[in-house]
């Protein structure tokens, strides 16, 4: 007989897991006797943790339906599957994996969420279409892809509102924004610092969505904007369960504080039961959980509810199709009286009386008369975090429950996303219990953080260098920053680009012209930049493209661009940030390129060879411009397997930048496509190579 197991899809690889989802879950089904199995993908950088508590651990080639359906019919001729479980709410960029295992317990007949009800979950614009179109109470709402129509459509919603990515977690990039000047600078703050956050496996990828009209949306990570209507009033969660049939909205928490910071919104202090809402706007508040989640679809599940409750009644912020975090956990378990994560596994396995259960939890939970507090210390400040100091105050406090601190010695961005230093779950004998305990812990407990010294170009090009050197690349949003450049400058550099001469080679495979512009650099040399004017380039990898391999001869570049004031100073200052590495015991091979990729008459032109590497030692790739092009996706990846990638993001700013270390690591763009078919199209790119020259 074969044993039964449930098999957990797990693709959070951050160094410091960004969630505690599989453990506890596992914890919850070791004890009703069930293996434990663990899905990841190929190419993962932290895979210790995943054998802590697996049976057995598997890796997929790729984030994909047909992998994973693979591995699981694999599985069943050893194990008899009863349920495959992950992260649902984690819109990964390389697609949801709630999604994909929806499918697949559809297609082997297991129970689960279905994967239409999850996708409307996690993309918010495409919640507010559908309770619009089951005329649901919401509310104004548009998506956005540039300031052109952030302006437009902020006019129409009104100000104040909301804006924030349409997928996304950790409240990362949300900001109310009262006027256009704030909306503009808050829009930019996200095409600038997206892929530095660490929770940018979460926003989703490039995916295409329509209105209730039939008008396409294309969301894409790091520039849509979801613009929201504000909405006055208090602020609260229904954290519901969902069987086959039947919607249980258990619990009603109210957020007591909320704070907005510059880009985004902290939850400081909640209670349950709430004290703000009377019994019949309790019951209204699940009444109408119940529709929303109803329009959306979800079943099987444990969903978290967002609302604010308005003049109008309740309005939903948004759905989550899991368990809520900060001790959502604590609150079914000490005032539901249930483990959420065995509740989840009965779900899945469909046991008898199941409904049942949780209505009587509902009812403990509605009469309950003892409240409870969640308690949240977050940054006032960037920096690297060291600890928290005096956190013995709050574990040892007769009321604290649970006191969990964060992992120390990591980088933490104040301003951009939610970072839990410290929390705490509480006992409390009303509201005003619950603040006065709050600020205790503002009073006694202090978190330690120390922060980036702000200097010169230098300490920036440094920065850069030891972030490019740790990490093996590094995005540089605003390398233009680091020069000096007047937008005369700017204009007769891109001119360039207008004269540059089809790459023979390559024209059966796209359509690329370039001119190339190479020295020598001998930094023990009395002179140790040199010009190179060999116009054959050879490249020392063969590429698995249809192209004329080996030599190509190719255009030298225009000798007024050698000499532009640009180009020696972005030069000049990829060599600064490769400073340490050019030691002068070897000499080197600096080649230039000026690539312009063209697509024209409906016809895509790829950018890249897929993920490759180039032959080098240093590839410095500048963005220039580009013209009516789709957004074209930058990656860097550790493996050439279709695994996530450790950088995803789409360049626009003029030298925008990405450093990589090409011996390491591996890089792909996306193709160049037309946005009107009647207009040719082109991105521009500088491509600057370092290799050390064989002795």
């Amino acid at each position: 007989m074969k044993p039964n197991a449930i098999l957990f899809v797990d693709i959070d690889d951050a160094q410091i897991p960004l969630y505690k989802y599989r453990e506890p879950h596992f914890a919850a089904a070791k004890k009703m006797g069930m293996n434990c199995l663990t899905a990841a993908l190929k190419g993962r950088q932290h895979t210790e943790r995943l054998y802590t508590d697996s049976d057995d651990v598997f890796y997929l080639e790729s984030l994909t339906q047909d992998a994973l359906q693979d591995l699981v019919t694999t599985l069943q001729q050893t194990y008899t599957l009863r349920g495959i479980l992950c992260y649902a709410g984690q819109a990964s960029t390389y697609g949801q994996v709630g999604c994909i295992v929806a499918e697949v317990c559809h297609n082997i007949g297991l129970p689960n969420a279905p994967a239409s009800a999850i996708t409307v979950c996690n993309n918010k614009f495409l919640m507010r279409q559908t309770l619009q179109k089951y005329g649901v109470r919401s509310i104004r709402h548009a998506l956005c892809n540039t300031e052109e129509e952030l302006y437009s459509q902020a006019k129409t919603i009104g100000y104040p509102l909301i804006a924030k990515p349409p997928f996304g977690a950790a409240s990362a990039f949300i900001k109310k924004c009262h006027d256009w000047p704030e909306l503009k600078a808050h829009y930019r703050a996200l095409t600038t610092h997206y892929d530095h956050s660490i929770y940018i496996d979460f926003m989703g990828n490039k995916q295409e969505c329509f209105t209730l009209a039939g008008e396409k949306h294309i969301n894409i990570p790091g520039k849509s904007l979801l613009l929201e209507e504000y909405l006055d009033g208090v602020e609260g969660t229904v954290e519901c369960v969902i069987s086959q049939n039947k919607i249980h909205p258990v619990l009603i928490n109210e957020k007591l504080i909320l704070t907005e910071k510059e880009n985004t919104v902290l939850e400081n202090l909640l209670i349950c039961p709430p004290v703000s809402f009377s019994p019949a706007e309790q019951e209204q508040i699940r009444d109408y959980a119940r529709t929303c989640i109803q329009a959306v679809g979800l079943n099987y599940a444990i969903a978290h509810l967002e609302f604010r409750m308005t003049k109008d009644g309740p309005v939903v912020i948004e759905i989550n199709p899991r368990l809520g975090g900060l001790f959502v956990n604590s609150s079914f378990r000490d005032i539901a009286g249930l483990d959420p994560y065995q509740l989840y596994l009965s779900i899945l396995l469909q046991e008898q009386g199941i409904d049942t259960r949780i209505s009587l939890a509902q009812q403990r939970a509605t009469t309950a008369k003892q409240h409870y507090s969640m308690l949240a210390m977050y940054p006032d400040k960037s920096g690297y975090f060291q600890g928290i100091k005096n956190i013995e105050h709050m574990k040892n406090h007769p009321n604290v429950i649970e006191c969990i601190s964060q992992p120390t010695d990591y980088y933490i961005n104040a301003e951009t996303e939610e970072h839990y230093l410290l929390r705490c779950w509480a006992k409390v004998d009303d509201v005003s219990d619950a603040y006065a305990l709050h600020q205790k812990m503002l009073e006694h407990v202090h978190p330690i953080i120390h922060p980036i010294p702000k200097g010169s170009q230098d300490m920036q090009i440094a920065n850069i260098s030891a972030r490019l050197m740790n990490e093996h690349y590094c995005h540089i949003p605003h390398f233009s920053k680091l020069i000096s450049c007047n937008p005369k400058e700017i204009k007769t550099f891109k001119d360039y680009w207008n004269e540059l001469v089809l790459d023979q080679n390559f024209k059966d495979y796209t359509h690329r012209e370039r001119c190339i512009l190479r020295y020598y650099y001998r930094p023990d040399g009395r002179d140790p930049l040199q010009l190179n004017r060999d116009t054959e380039y050879r490249s020392s990898i063969t590429y698995d493209i249809e192209y004329k391999k080996g030599a190509n001869q190719l255009s030298y570049a225009k000798e007024a661009f050698i000499t532009h004031p640009i180009m020696q100073s972005v030069l000049a200052t990829d060599m600064a940030i490769l400073r340490d590495q050019l030691t002068k015991e070897h000499h080197y091979a600096i080649d230039i390129h000026q690539f312009r990729v063209k697509a024209q008459a409906g016809k895509d032109s790829p950018t890249t060879s897929g993920i490759h590497q180039d032959g080098q030692d240093w590839i410095f790739m500048h963005f220039i411009q580009s013209y009516n092009t789709e957004p074209v996706i930058s990656e860097i990846h550790a493996t050439t397997n279709e695994a996530p990638p450790l950088l995803h993001t789409v360049m626009e700013h003029f030298l925008e930048t990405l450093a990589i270390n090409d011996k390491q690591l591996y890089h792909r763009a996306s193709n160049v496509r037309q946005i009107s078919p009647t207009n040719e199209a082109f991105r521009d790119l500088l491509l600057v190579t370092f290799r050390q020259i064989p002795e």
